[in-house]
């Protein structure tokens, strides 16, 4: 849809797309990446190997999820209890809107609600997070999906 949405609003540009968190070598932690390695030894050159992921025992994998949690709470260690990132389209003004309330709730709130706001939005803020984060929401609406032009 990203790709579709972009194209119109750009016609004349050959312009593709991405799906966010699908390129499993930007994507997978180091923690995760050991595991592969060694249960799905050709997951970096045929990413559908990873369908099988299921045959990692239950406690490895728990034990990975803990170490991309401790990495992610190392970024935000007594700050967090609910953790925000992230980027509002330049033309989103409901988005930056969203932005800023959840800047506002956090300030507001402060020493009662443990909540961080991390600034400046990155891929390697992006992959932190991914890597260790419980819930994830995305929440682009049309026509403010990410966009990425093909050189």
């Amino acid at each position: 849809l990203h790709g579709k949405v972009t194209r119109e609003m750009f016609p004349g540009y050959e312009i593709g797309h991405i799906t966010n968190g699908v390129h499993h070598l930007s994507w997978t932690g180091p923690e995760y990446a050991r595991l592969y390695d060694q249960f799905l030894p050709h997951w970096r050159s045929y990413p559908e190997v990873l369908g099988s992921a299921m045959l990692i025992p239950d406690e490895i994998l728990v034990e990975a999820k803990q170490a991309a949690k401790r990495r992610l709470i190392n970024l935000t260690r007594n700050r967090v209890q609910f953790v925000f990132s992230g980027k509002a389209h330049p033309q989103d003004e409901a988005g930056k809107r969203l932005v800023q309330d959840i800047i506002h709730t956090g300030r507001t709130y402060e020493g009662r609600l443990r909540l961080v706001y991390l600034r400046n939005y990155n891929i390697w803020q992006a992959a932190l997070l991914t890597q260790g984060v419980d819930i994830w929401l995305n929440n682009p609406r049309r026509p403010r999906e990410a966009q990425a032009p093909v050189a």
